[in-house]
Parts: structure tokens; C-alpha cells; sequence
């Protein structure tokens, strides 16, 4: 695996980092197991004496619970503290540089000088997305390049494309499929309509109409509104594993605000967004929203520039190059 520029680490859980961008400093979460290797005498007393001149919480339970957290949080800043100042490291790239995760790394940056980039892992949306405090952001496509730019990001943002997303051929079955992708949503009246229509209109073009469940919602939990859409569905199937490998010529993903468009797009797959014109839906989908039911047509590289290699190539580049503009 081709290493990243020097100067340059990636922060991840490698749990869960796509394999190419796997290299670089791993921060366990604040569970209490993934903390052991974290916990210093040092780190815990500078927690512990932060935490004494700050007001007490409620009591009970909670409140046991809540000091946990602070006091775990409070030690992940000062590793994040530690590991810049004894790496050499000048830039760091996130996932997502408001969460808890990477918080601690982020406010480290920024006290040593020291260049920060959140490279998007899904779709940007205005109430965990905004505000950015990163330097730079990499995004996914154009589309979500201009969503940050109406909604006033004033960081740099860059389009590199989806490096999780395989380049392989689309498979080929003797018929295609209209994939309903659930996203443990519930629908409105007029959403289970939307979809049972197209459902409809997918069967008089020999299309097989195929559910696919969210991996964390047996078929046993679903609400009535989805269970109609069972019911009238060809065949159920969980949603372990990647759809985007499972993707077939000629088949169409449709959704209400599944990222599921989104593993479409990347393969150059038609995706539909059927919500209703006020559910409040993430950067792409919206733009999805509006294009879908009518003749327009989606350019899927609007959406994903690039995947697999190529995307992990642009964020090589992009970070040599941000590298050298620091001097």
C-alpha cells in the first residue's frame, strides 16, 4: 500500500478506514476498553484537575456516566496534544472534524499550527456537517462543493471523488432491478404511493422489484408503511454487505433518503429520490429530489468525480500539494 506524503497523517479508527487510506494515527472512540492505551498518570491528572474547577452536574446514574465521558474525552485531547507535538506531523486528514471523535485532534491542530482537512464520508447535511472547522474539505463531487458553498462554508473545499467505491465492471443479469432501498425512515402516506407507484411502472418493464432492508432493521420490525412496500415487493432481502458491488446493468436504486443514491451514482447506476418536498434530505438527495420524475437527466460525475484508485489518487495529489504550499 502506497504510503501518504510525509508530513501528512490520516486520523481513523482502522476498524472501520477504507483500506487505501487505512495509513496513519488510529484513536480508539471513548468506550472504556479502546481508552486502556490512552490513559497516562499524567493525562489523567490534568483531566482530573480540569474537571475540579468546573461546576458539578445532575446526580444519579447519569451523572456517573456523564463525568466518564469528560474525563475520557479530556484525556483524548491531551494524547492528540502529545502525538502532534512528538510526530512532526504538519497536516492531518479527518473524516468528519465536528463529532467527538476528532474533535480533540482538531483543537490540537489549530494550537500548534498545524494544517487540517475533513475528507466527507457520506453525505453532507446541515445539522451535523455545518459549521466546518477544518482548513480544507474533500468532498465527494460537485454537487456537494456547491451544497458548502450556499451554506456559507468558508473553508477551501476540493473534489476528489469516493475512494471506498470499487471501479469493476457492473454485473450482468438476465434481468435488471428496480432496488427500494429502506433507510429506517418512516414514510408518509404520500411517500408509500410514490414508491408503490414506481413499483408499478417498474413491472411493465419486466424490471424485478427488490426491497432492501437497512442491515440494522430485520423484517419482523418494520413499520406498517414499509411493510406495504414488502408486500408488494418481488423479493426482501437484507442489506449486509455492499450494494454498490451488487450492482447490475440496467438496474435502478430508489430512494427516499438512503445513501444508497449514492453507491449508485458512484457506479454510474440511475438513482431516484422520492421523498416528499418537505423532508428535510442531505446534499445530493436534495439535488436528486428535484431532478427525479422528470426528463432531466443526472450526470452521475456531478455527483462522484471519481472511485477506487483514481479518488485515492486525487487525495494523494491534493496532499502533496497542500504539503508545499506550507513551506
Amino acid at each position: 500500500m502506497e504510503a501518504l506524503p510525509p508530513g501528512s497523517t490520516v486520523l481513523s479508527d482502522h476498524r472501520l478506514a477504507a483500506a487505501p487510506l487505512s495509513t496513519g494515527e488510529e484513536f480508539p472512540s471513548l468506550a472504556p476498553r479502546s481508552m486502556v492505551h490512552l490513559v497516562t498518570w499524567r493525562r489523567l491528572r490534568t483531566a482530573l484537575r480540569l474537571r475540579r474547577s468546573l461546576p458539578g452536574g445532575p446526580g444519579g446514574a447519569s451523572r456517573l456516566y456523564g463525568e466518564y465521558l469528560f474525563l475520557a474525552q479530556a484525556v483524548r485531547f491531551a494524547a492528540a496534544h502529545d502525538a502532534l507535538i512528538d510526530g512532526g506531523t504538519r497536516l492531518i486528514l479527518v473524516d468528519f472534524d465536528r463529532h467527538a471523535y476528532a474533535a480533540p485532534w482538531i483543537y490540537a491542530a489549530k494550537n500548534q499550527g498545524v494544517a487540517t482537512v475533513t475528507l466527507v464520508h457520506g453525505m453532507p447535511n446541515a445539522w451535523n456537517y455545518l459549521p466546518v472547522l477544518a482548513d480544507d474539505v474533500l468532498v465527494w463531487g460537485e454537487a456537494q462543493r456547491e451544497w458548502m458553498r450556499e451554506n456559507g462554508v468558508e473553508a477551501g473545499v476540493h473534489v476528489v471523488g469516493r475512494p471506498d467505491i470499487s471501479a469493476e465492471p457492473l454485473k450482468l443479469r438476465e434481468t435488471a432491478r428496480l432496488l427500494i432501498s429502506h433507510s429506517a425512515e418512516s414514510l408518509s402516506p404520500s411517500e408509500v404511493e410514490r414508491l408503490l407507484a414506481r413499483m408499478t411502472a417498474g413491472r411493465r418493464t419486466q424490471q424485478e422489484i427488490v426491497l432492501r432492508l437497512h442491515p440494522s432493521v430485520p423484517f419482523e420490525r418494520l413499520d406498517e408503511s414499509w411493510a406495504r412496500i414488502a408486500e408488494a415487493a418481488d423479493r426482501v432481502v437484507s442489506g449486509g454487505g455492499s450494494l454498490s458491488d451488487d450492482l447490475g446493468v440496467g438496474d435502478v436504486v430508489v430512494v427516499v433518503r438512503s445513501s444508497s443514491a449514492m453507491d449508485a451514482l458512484a457506479r454510474g447506476v440511475r438513482a431516484e429520490v422520492l421523498a416528499d418536498r418537505d423532508r428535510r434530505l442531505p446534499a445530493d438527495l436534495e439535488e436528486l429530489a428535484r431532478r427525479s420524475g422528470s426528463a432531466e437527466s443526472v450526470d452521475p460525475a456531478h455527483h462522484v468525480a471519481a472511485v477506487g484508485g483514481e479518488a485515492t489518487q486525487r487525495i494523494r495529489a491534493w496532499l502533496s500539494a497542500r504539503l508545499d504550499s506550507l513551506g
